[in-house]
C-alpha cells in the first residue's frame, strides 16, 4: 500500500468522523470515560500504596529491616503480636556498632537504628493497694504524733481500707454460698475474719507495718480489679528514632532525655484502654457523635454500653479515698438534686445518660469529677515496674510521655507499639549490657572461675557421677525461724520480717540507674534483635537492599536484609491482598471499557453498512476498508483518551487539594492518615491511554473485519 492510499484512507477517516459526529461523539464519550476512570484509578492505586508504605516505614520499620542470617524464623515486626503465643526465633546481632558503621558507609543509609520487640506488664495494683498507699503515706507524714493522735489523724484512709474490707467479706460469703466452701475461699474468709476484729486495729496503733504487710500479702490479692497492663514494647534508641522517623508525635509530657533510662506509652491505648471507665464513656460517645452522629437512644449497643459501665459504680466508688468520696457526693448531690442520697444511688443516676443530657453531665464529669479521680493507672512522671512476659528480668523505668505516630493515631495500628530505652530493653530481655559485661569480668577474675563452652556445660555438670556435693555446710542458712508465740498479732509479726536496711540499697541502685546518662556508644555497643535501615532516596530501595546485604557479606557479618513490607509480617501481607484486590479492580474496569467500546464500535459500522458497500461498488478493496476504519478507531481514542487523561489528572489535583477522607479508622491506615491525597505520576497518565487504544483498536478491528465480509450488493441494499 503506497503513501497515497494511506492519505486517502486518512482523509477518508477524517471526513467520515465529521459525517457521522453525533455517533463518534457518543463512542468518543464512552472512550473518554473509560481512560478516566482508569487514570483515576491507578492514581488512587499508588497512592493507597504509598499511603500503607508511609504509614509503616515513617513509625516502626524503616525502609529496610537488618536481622541474623541463621535465625530460625522470619523477621515479623508487626505479624506476631505477643511473643509468648508464638515464640518466635529471630535470632540476635551480637554487635550493633559494628553493624551499624558498615550499613552507614552507604551512600543512600540516613541511619540505622536498633530494635527490639518484648511483651511486659505493669501492675498499677488494686484498689486495695492503692488504699494501702495511702495509709503508708499518711502514716509516713504523722510518725512523730502519739498512737493515739495517729489513729485520729488515719480516720479517713482506715475507712477506706475498712469499707474495702467490708466489700471483700460480701462477696466472699457470696462466693461460699454459690461454689461452696473451698480451701482457698475458708482461707480467704478466715483472713478477712482477722483484719475486721477490733483489736487488729488497736494493735495496728502501736505496730502499724507488720498489720500493713498483711493486708498487702493476705486481703489485697483478694481484690480482682487489679488488671494489669499489657505492653507491646519496641525497645531502641530512642533519640535516634524520634529523629528519624517522620510520623513520631510527643502528645503528653516530654521526649526521655538523651542518653537516660525512660519509657513512653502509646497515646492510643493510654487513652483508649487505660483511662478510667467512667471517663472512656464520655470519649467514646462524644467520637461517635462527631465522626459518626450517633444518638444515644437510636443506638442499642451503646446503651447497652453505658448500662454496663453505670452497674460498675461500686468498684468504682472504692478507688476512692473518704474525701474524695465525700466532695463527689457533695457535687453529684447538688447537680442531681438529691440532698441526702449516697454515692451508691448517686452514680448510677448520674450515669443514667441521654442524648438530652449527655452534653451537660460530660461537663461536669470533667470539672468537677475528673480533679477528684486518679483518671489513669500510671501517670507521666512514675516509675513504673516492667515484669517480662514468661521468663526474663524485671526493670525499673521511669515513664516520661505518651505519643503518637502522626496521621494514623487513631487507628488500631498507632496502638501497636510502646517504646523503651535500648539499655532497658537488653536487660529486660536477657541480653547482657555493656556494665554488666565489665562486672562479670571482675567477678571471673577474682574468684579465677574458668571459661566454660555451652556445649559442654551440660555433660560438665550431669554426667560425673562420682561427684558428691557436702550439703552440710548449708544447714545453718537454712534453719526455720523460731516459732511465734500465740495470738493473732504474733501471727502477724512473725510471718513479716523486714530488711529495710536492704530494701534502700535496691532502691538506691534504681535510682542510680534512672540518673545515669548513657553514652552514645554504649546505647550500640551490644546486641539487638533487629535494626531500622532509613533510606535518603527511597526509590532506589531495591539496589540499596541489593548493596547493603553486599557490604555485610564483605565484612563478615552474618545479617540479612529485607525490606520493609517482608518485616511488617502479616500487615504486609495485607498490603500485599489490598494491591491484588486493587488490581482486579483495574481488570474489572478494563474488560468493562472493552466490551462497551467493542458493542460502541459494532454498532457505529453496522449503521454504516450502506456506505461500506458505495465503497466497495467503486473499487475499494477489503483492505482500504479496514484501514479506513481502524485509522477512524485510533483518531477517535487518541482525541478522547487525551480529553479523559485530562480530565483525571485535573481532578486528582483537585483531590490532591481537598483529600478523601477516611470514612473509618481502619481506612486511616490504608490512605496513610485521616484523608487520602492522591498525586499523579507520568505511569499513571500514559498507562489509561495506552490500554483504552488498545482496547479501541482491538474492538473496532472484528466489526471492521465483519464488514469487509459483506457483499457489495447486500451492503448497499442495507442503505436502502
Amino acid at each position: 500500500m503506497d503513501l497515497a492510499m494511506l492519505g486517502l484512507m486518512n482523509q477518508l477517516a477524517w471526513r467520515s468522523l465529521w459525517s457521522h459526529r453525533a455517533k463518534s461523539l457518543v463512542v468518543g464519550t464512552v472512550i473518554a470515560l473509560g481512560v478516566f476512570i482508569l487514570v483515576l484509578a491507578d492514581a488512587l492505586l499508588d497512592s493507597i500504596y504509598d499511603g500503607m508504605e508511609s504509614s509503616i516505614t515513617s513509625s516502626i520499620t524503616g525502609q529496610l529491616q537488618l536481622y541474623d542470617k541463621e535465625a530460625e524464623d522470619k523477621l515479623s515486626l508487626m505479624g506476631t503480636l505477643g511473643n509468648f503465643l508464638t515464640q518466635p526465633h529471630f535470632g540476635q546481632i551480637d554487635d550493633f556498632e559494628i553493624v551499624r558503621h558498615t550499613v552507614e558507609k552507604h551512600p543512600n543509609v540516613a541511619a540505622v537504628i536498633p530494635m527490639g520487640t518484648d511483651s511486659a506488664l505493669i501492675f498499677s495494683g488494686n484498689n486495695m493497694d492503692q488504699a494501702l498507699q495511702e495509709l503508708r503515706d499518711a502514716l509516713h507524714l504523722l510518725a512523730p504524733l502519739h498512737s493515739n493522735q495517729i489513729m485520729v489523724a488515719l480516720q479517713s484512709p482506715i475507712a477506706r481500707v475498712q469499707a474495702i474490707i467490708e466489700h471483700l467479706n460480701h462477696e466472699y460469703k457470696l462466693i461460699a454460698q454459690v461454689t461452696g466452701q473451698s480451701k482457698s475461699t475458708a482461707a480467704a474468709m478466715k483472713n478477712l475474719k482477722i483484719v475486721s476484729a477490733e483489736d487488729f486495729w488497736q494493735q495496728f496503733a502501736l505496730t502499724p507495718e507488720p498489720q500493713l504487710q498483711f493486708l498487702d500479702t493476705r486481703i489485697a490479692p483478694l481484690m480482682d480489679d487489679s488488671i494489669p497492663v499489657f505492653l507491646e514494647l519496641l525497645g531502641t534508641d530512642l533519640e535516634r528514632f524520634q529523629t528519624h522517623f517522620g510520623r513520631f508525635k510527643i502528645v503528653k509530657g516530654a521526649p526521655v532525655p538523651s542518653g537516660r533510662r525512660g519509657l513512653l506509652i502509646n497515646d492510643f491505648q493510654y487513652e483508649k484502654i487505660m483511662k478510667d471507665r467512667m471517663a472512656r464513656v464520655f470519649d467514646s460517645i462524644s467520637e461517635l457523635k462527631a465522626s459518626e452522629n450517633t444518638r444515644i437512644e437510636e443506638n442499642k449497643a451503646l446503651q447497652d454500653y453505658i448500662n454496663r459501665r453505670s452497674k460498675e459504680y461500686k468498684k468504682w466508688i472504692l478507688s476512692f479515698d473518704g474525701q474524695t468520696a465525700e466532695t463527689i457526693a457533695v457535687e453529684l448531690r447538688q447537680f442531681l438534686g438529691l440532698p441526702k442520697a449516697s454515692l451508691e444511688i448517686l452514680i448510677p443516676r448520674f450515669m443514667d445518660l441521654t442524648d438530652d443530657n449527655f452534653e451537660r453531665r460530660k461537663t461536669f464529669f470533667y470539672e468537677k469529677i475528673r480533679p477528684e479521680i486518679k483518671l489513669y493507672p500510671v501517670n507521666i512522671g512514675d516509675d513504673l515496674t516492667l515484669n517480662k512476659f514468661g521468663n526474663g528480668d524485671s526493670q525499673r523505668v521511669r515513664l516520661y510521655g505518651t505519643f503518637k505516630f502522626d496521621g494514623v493515631e487513631n487507628s488500631g495500628f498507632s496502638g501497636l507499639f510502646h517504646l523503651v530505652d535500648m539499655i532497658t530493653f537488653r536487660e529486660l530481655h536477657g541480653y547482657l549490657t555493656e556494665q554488666q559485661k565489665i562486672e562479670i569480668a571482675a567477678l571471673k577474675e577474682e574468684f579465677s572461675t574458668p571459661e566454660w563452652d555451652r556445649n559442654d556445660v551440660e555433660s560438665a555438670l550431669f554426667d560425673n557421677a562420682e561427684t558428691e556435693i557436702d550439703w552440710s555446710s548449708f544447714d545453718n542458712e537454712f534453719e526455720p525461724n523460731q516459732a511465734p508465740s500465740s495470738g493473732i498479732n504474733a501471727e502477724i509479726s512473725a510471718d513479716f520480717q523486714l530488711n529495710p536496711e536492704g530494701s534502700q540499697s535496691i532502691i538506691s541502685q534504681i535510682n542510680e540507674a534512672q540518673q545515669r546518662v548513657y553514652p552514645q556508644s554504649e546505647i550500640d555497643r551490644g546486641a539487638t534483635v533487629s535494626a531500622a535501615v532509613i533510606l535518603k532516596d527511597v526509590s532506589q530501595l531495591e539496589q540499596s537492599e541489593r548493596e547493603i546485604a553486599a557490604l555485610l557479606d564483605q565484612a563478615g557479618l552474618p545479617v540479612q536484609v529485607i525490606d520493609w513490607q517482608t518485616a511488617s509480617g502479616q500487615v504486609g501481607q495485607m498490603i500485599t491482598v489490598m494491591k491484588i484486590v486493587l488490581f482486579i479492580f483495574i481488570i474489572f474496569v478494563f474488560s468493562v471499557s472493552m466490551v462497551v467500546v467493542n458493542n460502541a464500535m459494532l454498532m457505529a459500522i453496522i449503521n454504516r453498512y450502506g456506505e461500506i458497500g458505495t465503497l466497495r461498488a467503486i473499487g475499494a478493496s477489503r483492505n482500504v476498508i479496514m484501514g479506513i476504519f481502524l485509522i477512524e478507531s485510533f483518531i477517535l481514542t487518541i482525541i478522547a483518551s487525551l480529553i479523559g487523561a485530562l480530565a483525571g489528572l485535573l481532578f486528582v489535583i483537585y483531590l490532591s487539594h481537598v483529600g478523601i477522607p477516611a470514612p473509618r479508622l481502619e481506612i486511616q491506615f490504608l490512605f496513610g492518615g485521616q484523608r487520602l491525597y492522591p498525586t499523579m505520576n507520568a505511569d499513571n497518565l500514559y498507562l489509561g491511554p495506552l490500554v483504552i487504544l488498545l482496547v479501541g483498536v482491538s474492538a473496532t478491528f472484528y466489526p471492521a473485519l465483519l464488514a469487509t465480509r459483506v457483499p457489495p450488493v447486500v451492503a448497499m441494499n442495507a442503505r436502502e
